[in-house]
């Protein structure tokens, strides 16, 4: 009897018995080059033959997080809405944002940007100047990741000085956020 598993979304997927279902695996890897380069996941079905490669092939693709050279994402075909690829040319990561056939980079968004010439690991606005999701901002000594079309305070977690807004301190065990001018405890809750 095969086995069906559902995606995330309620999607059923079937792996029928003595078979390594391949529907999310491409052999020969994504983007332009020639070169094979095997990406995606395996399902094994049960009492499946040779099961052991396939099955170390994932935990091993998936510990990477698919990562590849640049233009070397997971074939449109295959790649599923948040799955993560490492671009290991340019060393970004990137999440991809929908179950799009066609598309190729257009499908994907950065986590997060970061200059390869800076010290440290500030983050900055993409070089290209166009905002995408997962890129963040500094503008003074607030941070601000661009999401859903605008740019978002992210919370500073233990800020020196008076904090923003939204930020968080942890003290111990307290977990307290700085709202309208003042630090307010979080956790653990107070009740009166």
């Amino acid at each position: 009897m095969a086995y069906t598993i559902f995606k995330s979304d309620g999607t059923p997927v079937s792996i029928p018995d003595n078979a390594i279902n391949g529907a999310f695996y491409n052999a020969t890897g994504g983007g332009p080059i020639s070169t094979p380069s095997p990406i995606g996941i395996q399902f094994v079905g049960r009492n499946a033959i040779g099961y052991g490669g396939p099955t170390a092939q994932n935990f091993l693709q998936m510990t990477e997080n698919f990562a590849n050279v640049t233009g070397r994402q997971p074939d449109d075909t295959i790649a599923l809405q948040g799955q993560l690829w490492f671009d290991s040319t340019l060393k970004l990561l990137y999440v991809r944002l929908n179950n799009n056939v066609v598309g190729g980079m257009a499908n994907w968004g950065k986590v997060l940007t970061v200059s390869e010439t800076e010290t440290g690991s500030t983050p900055v606005v993409n070089p290209s100047g166009t905002p995408v999701p997962g890129d963040l901002k500094v503008v003074g000594s607030i941070t601000y990741l661009y999401a859903d079309g605008a740019w978002e305070q992210v919370p500073t977690v233990n800020p020196t000085g008076t904090g923003n807004d939204g930020d968080i301190k942890v003290v111990g065990s307290v977990i307290s956020m700085y709202a309208n001018g003042v630090w307010q405890q979080v956790f653990p809750a107070l009740y009166s």
